[in-house]
């Protein structure tokens, strides 16, 4: 066995994991720098346009909607994660923690993956139609090139499908060893 291949299977296959963990860190990074940041900018231009200048402005509007959109659709996953998503803690509570985990990986297995599956086929076709028709807003000022938007879907499913994996990978080895 070369050194590499000792190197590879000395590590457990969940330390593996932790890179994805880091993509969806990332992308929630980008989404709390970038996207938030450029939606409060959006919003107050557009607000003082409205009030001194009495100007309204639907692209302003719509780039808001996009931003918000993004940023929601981006930090999903690692807000997952980070365990920061509403459960009921009426009824985990009470199990025990392999208990815990096996809800855990059923709910990932039967809940979570066929709806990251859902974003990312139904996501991926609505963006690349909205690509190949040239799609843009039914509003006459509205923006163009509707793609953009639409394309965050299937990249939240990815997300979503990643993080799977990861909390997959910390419940089992949760329930062989019984560490997180």
């Amino acid at each position: 066995m070369s050194d590499s291949n000792k190197k590879i299977a000395e590590h457990e296959p969940t330390e593996y994991l932790g890179f994805f963990e880091k993509i969806c860190k990332i992308f929630s990074r980008i989404s709390a720098y970038i996207f938030l940041p450029a939606l409060m900018s959006v919003a107050i231009f557009d607000i003082i346009g409205r009030k001194f200048a009495n100007v309204g402005s639907t692209p302003l509007q719509e780039l808001q909607w996009h931003f918000f959109f993004a940023a929601v659709m981006l930090s999903v996953a690692y807000t997952y994660l980070a365990d920061g998503h509403v459960r009921i803690d009426v009824l985990r509570n009470r199990f025990s923690p392999k208990l815990r985990a096996w809800v855990e990986i059923l709910g990932c297995l039967f809940g979570l993956a066929p709806l990251a599956i859902l974003l990312i086929w139904a996501g991926g076709d609505q963006a690349w139609r909205a690509f190949q028709s040239g799609e843009r807003s039914a509003a006459a000022l509205g923006l163009e090139h509707r793609w953009i938007i639409k394309s965050v879907v299937p990249l939240a499913g990815l997300l979503l499908m990643i993080a799977a994996a990861r909390v997959i990978g910390r419940q089992v080895k949760l329930i062989q060893t019984g560490k997180n």
